[in-house]
């Protein structure tokens, strides 16, 4: 039982701080699309083959992340390419969580957990 929402997990390759995260043969790696069965984000950089330090999307309180894109504050956030988030209003993504603060491509920002998924009435 993990009580801090923060997990080690196998990870064969380096990952950065706010990088969203699936699974792929028992290992993390990246996720690279907002229909991935997104875990949550890199918490602590890695090297490869250290256990990934993954804040899990169920997790309380908030996590860094790292945009692909801009992002504005309120945007659902999910993952593309090398596990970069972007703002989602696709139905049937994984929400990672809520913008709580502003960023631009390649920038940090602030975000509320969550593990909803989009979808449009």
């Amino acid at each position: 039982m993990n009580e801090s929402g923060v997990r080690a997990f196998p990870c064969a390759v380096a990952l950065g701080v706010g990088v969203a995260v699936k699974f792929s043969t028992g290992n993390i790696v990246a996720a690279t699309a907002g229909t991935d069965a997104i875990v949550g984000v890199i918490d602590t950089a890695n090297d490869a083959g250290q256990d990934a330090q993954v804040r899990l999307r169920s997790a309380a309180g908030t996590a860094i992340g790292r945009a692909g894109g801009t992002i504005a504050v309120g945007d659902l956030v999910t993952a593309t390419t090398a596990g970069e988030l972007i703002a989602t209003t696709t139905d049937g993504d994984a929400v990672v969580g809520m913008a709580l603060e502003a960023a631009s491509d390649n920038g940090f920002f602030e975000l509320m957990l969550m593990t909803d998924r989009v979808y449009i009435a």
